[in-house]
């Protein structure tokens, strides 16, 4: 079984400037005393967010993955905050995305615009489709890894044994209902894998191709143009791959011993131009994790 990546967030820079354009018309306050947080002038696009992966961190595979240079602005204080959500923030909430002379801000928004930008949204209205679903179960488990972090104990800040043991209950519960939702999200990802194998896989051996209903050897096929939806990336891939990664980070390699095809797919993903450069990148990290990219299993 192939090797399960793990990796670390970093920045990753850039060459391309856009004019700005605020968003003062989606009905923020028009106050010329609140500056406005101004794009990078060497960058295709600015990437605005706390520190951390939470909701951010599938902007900036679909950017990488898409091969859009991009920088980060930390948004670390909550006068920051206040600031940016009184004047470029609608809806209140971050990650707000500056590309293309454009605010945009929710997370899925950006995430499905960075998508037809780079044409990876399905070649069909049907594939589109499938995407999207995909899409939204994926969003749907998300919550779960983004609250990893505040359920762990970091060995740092609690002195009291009560505590510890508190905390230590409250991360075996959460690893234990995060490995039943992943079983059941990640067996049917993988059963949508599985489904394309012989549609779109390349046979190691000739031979009849199975009949509709028969049972399908992984080992007799190479994933080839095996993808989440079609015979080409799509959108659905690249969150795909992003969501077995942080789950791998968060819980361990076991879970995916019986997933190999997702693990395929990973490795697919990540050897992208653009993913390549993105892992291996020298830049600012701004996740708690160490800096190191571990091939592992």
């Amino acid at each position: 079984m192939p090797g399960i990546y793990l990796f670390t967030v970093f920045t990753v820079t850039y060459v391309k400037n856009h004019h700005h354009q605020s968003l003062i018309h989606m009905g923020l306050a028009n106050s010329t005393s609140i500056a406005l947080e101004e794009p990078s002038d060497k960058h295709t696009a600015t990437l605005y967010y706390f520190s951390g992966r939470g909701k951010a961190d599938q902007i900036r595979w679909m950017l990488a993955a898409t091969e859009v240079d991009f920088t980060q602005k930390i948004v670390g204080h909550r006068d920051h905050f206040v600031t940016m959500s009184s004047r470029q923030l609608p809806f209140g909430q971050l990650p707000l995305l500056q590309i293309d002379s454009m605010e945009i801000v929710q997370s899925q928004a950006i995430v499905r615009y960075l998508a037809k930008r780079s044409h990876l949204e399905g070649k069909s209205i049907e594939h589109t489709t499938k995407c999207d679903m995909i899409a939204e179960a994926i969003n749907d488990f998300i919550p779960l890894l983004c609250q990893c972090p505040f359920r762990k104990y970091n060995g740092t800040t609690l002195t009291d044994v009560g505590q510890l043991n508190i905390n230590v209950k409250e991360w075996e519960a959460h690893h234990s209902m995060l490995l039943d939702k992943w079983f059941f999200l990640g067996n049917r990802l993988e059963a949508i894998l599985k489904t394309n194998l012989p549609l779109y896989g390349k046979k190691k051996q000739q031979g009849p191709s199975p009949s509709v209903g028969s049972a399908v050897s992984v080992e007799d096929y190479d994933m080839g143009d095996v993808f989440m939806v079609g015979r080409s990336l799509t959108y659905a891939d690249i969150l795909t791959a992003h969501l077995v990664t942080w789950f791998v980070e968060e819980c361990g390699t076991e879970a995916m011993r019986s997933m190999p095809l997702l693990v395929a797919l990973q490795h697919k993903v990540f050897s992208l131009p653009g993913d390549s450069i993105y892992l291996t990148c020298p830049s600012q990290l701004l996740t708690n994790h160490p800096v190191s990219v571990t091939n592992f299993l």
